[in-house]
């Protein structure tokens, strides 16, 4: 038996974010041939020990992939244990984890200044004709904001324009 927490619209397969908590699938894959009429939970604890359970089911397939849907959004960022757990019609117990997910719900924190650097065909804080290929971008975050990891795009809008003129990432960030 193979569990993992499922990539959706919002999130990466391995994570839970801020979008999926509320609603993380888990994808499960039973081997062939699989005993009919085991039942089985999965249980999703985080590192402080909170965890949430799904409900009970009972396999009514041969084998093959199931997914469910758990609310995880009760535990605590950071590694997330998922435990799949069954007990056949015998009363034999089995169990299965997968230590590889992360929930990461904290947003990225935004740049508390953007500045166009002064370069060799610009004054600071101008792009112009002669620059435009090559302008650099200084973005200042505050202390500890950013985890690492992080992506980000910068767009250039011209004044006065809701239409951008050019917009570059994304690129990987890190501490800063």
């Amino acid at each position: 038996t193979n569990i993992s927490i499922a990539s959706g619209p919002f999130n990466p397969q391995g994570f839970i974010n801020a979008s999926s908590a509320a609603a993380a699938r888990i994808d499960l894959e039973f081997p062939t041939p699989y005993e009919q009429g085991v039942y089985w939970q999965i249980a999703c604890t985080d590192s402080v020990g909170a965890s949430a359970s799904s409900s009970t089911f009972k396999s009514e397939v041969d084998g093959g992939s199931q997914s469910i849907t758990m609310d995880l959004s009760g535990l605590a960022d950071g590694s997330i244990t998922v435990t799949w757990s069954a007990t056949d019609t015998a009363g034999n117990p089995a169990s299965y984890t997968d230590p590889s997910a992360i929930k990461d719900t904290m947003v990225p924190s935004a740049p508390s200044s953007l500045t166009v650097q002064a370069g060799a065909s610009n004054a600071a804080s101008v792009i112009n004709m002669h620059s435009e290929t090559g302008v650099r971008v200084a973005a200042a975050f505050g202390s500890g904001a950013l985890g690492g990891g992080e992506q980000f795009t910068v767009t250039l809008t011209p004044q006065g324009s809701s239409s951008p003129a050019v917009s570059y990432g994304p690129i990987s960030g890190g501490p800063i």
